[in-house]
């Protein structure tokens, strides 16, 4: 079987080994607070940190999913006046989340075919602005220089960018955000149930500063823990170290990123050209890490793929049954894409 799914996609075939490793030796099975995790702990966030060209003033630490970042964050900022830039339907269900807990909040949408500052043209001013870097609903992307505009134009903002389809396999600009989040089962090729967090200097600075905590997951007391090699609760034990033993085998980020843009151009030169199908976004918005495609049958496209051992993701939010959806994640490889498309070209 071949997972297009956008995640939880396939996972990096390193994976299984290093589970492997960790259930034999008993490393899985410390306690959160031993030593022995501690070090994997420290270890994972290094390798990490180097293997996706973290800047060193940058911290990452890990929650359990993208879903609770969006709620760690909102939280963490409550009384932050924030505003949510959003073009699919992650982005509003990230602001809805905003609404119901912060007091401040404003959210504006934007069309998939524009850029973000047309959102943006509408802000005067705000203390923190929170986008969707890849839209895993619509196939879009938010590239380096539109992330850079909303930096410059609101230097002093906390930007807080959900990276979810798109950390560890699409270019991202750090120095222009202050948060990058994403769950591991889509770009970084692991399991569900786990996320990263990566927060700037900036960020670090103002948690060390909150003199008090309103949840038991807010930011200030996840980067505090996080500074011990500790987390707040019983984490993920497995995974955190089964992902920095993973990536001690995998090649450095760009690599990644280089392989995943070329087969992105091959695989939209095929669509292209095969009238039967047609992609949701113009092309200088479109993500290379998630294809949202139409077509005039995408219940039997979905359905003659599994019989194949394809599984295509179905649409989503407004899309749902117009577009079916092809992750193109680091995991995958360029015989998985040989395959695939000599499935739409007989299948059209």
């Amino acid at each position: 079987m071949i997972n297009f799914y956008p995640g939880p996609s396939k996972i990096h075939p390193e994976y299984k080994k290093v589970v492997h490793d960790l259930l034999s030796n008993g490393l899985a099975t410390y306690n959160h607070r031993s030593p022995e995790f501690m070090a994997g702990y420290k270890s994972t966030v290094a390798v990490l940190k180097q293997k996706l060209d973290v800047p060193p003033t940058y911290e990452l630490f890990f929650l359990s999913s993208a879903t609770e970042c969006w709620e760690s964050i909102c939280q963490t900022f409550l009384d932050v006046p924030t505003k949510f830039l959003y073009n699919g339907a992650f982005g509003k269900k990230w602001a809805e989340v905003g609404k119901s807990l912060m007091k401040n909040t404003r959210a504006i949408e934007y069309n998939e075919n524009e850029g973000i500052d047309t959102a943006l043209n509408q802000i005067s001013s705000c203390g923190l602005i929170a986008y969707v870097h890849n839209e895993t609903s619509n196939g879009t992307v938010v590239r380096k220089p539109y992330q850079k505009l909303i930096k410059d134009k609101f230097p002093d903002a906390f930007i807080a960018v959900d990276a979810t389809s798109s950390l560890g396999g699409s270019q991202i600009d750090y120095l222009s955000c202050d948060i990058i989040f994403a769950s591991v089962q889509k770009c970084l090729g692991a399991p569900a149930g786990l996320a990263v967090m990566i927060i700037s200097p900036k960020v670090q600075e103002w948690l060390e500063k909150i003199e008090f905590t309103k949840h038991y997951n807010d930011l200030n007391e996840i980067y505090l823990n996080h500074k011990k090699n500790q987390t707040t609760h019983t984490p993920n034990v497995l995974g955190i170290l089964a992902l920095g033993k993973m990536y001690e085998e995998l090649q450095d980020l760009n690599k990644y990123i280089e392989k995943v843009y070329t087969r992105a151009d091959n695989f939209q030169h095929f669509i292209e050209n095969n009238p039967s199908y047609h992609f949701l976004t113009d092309t200088s918005f479109r993500s290379k890490t998630v294809f949202c495609i139409q077509h005039s049958n995408v219940e039997k496209i979905i359905r003659q793929a599994k019989l194949q051992n394809i599984i295509l993701g179905k649409g989503y939010g407004k899309n749902a049954n117009s577009t079916f959806r092809v992750a193109n994640f680091p995991a995958h490889s360029d015989a998985d894409f040989e395959e695939l498309k000599q499935f739409l070209y007989a299948c059209k």
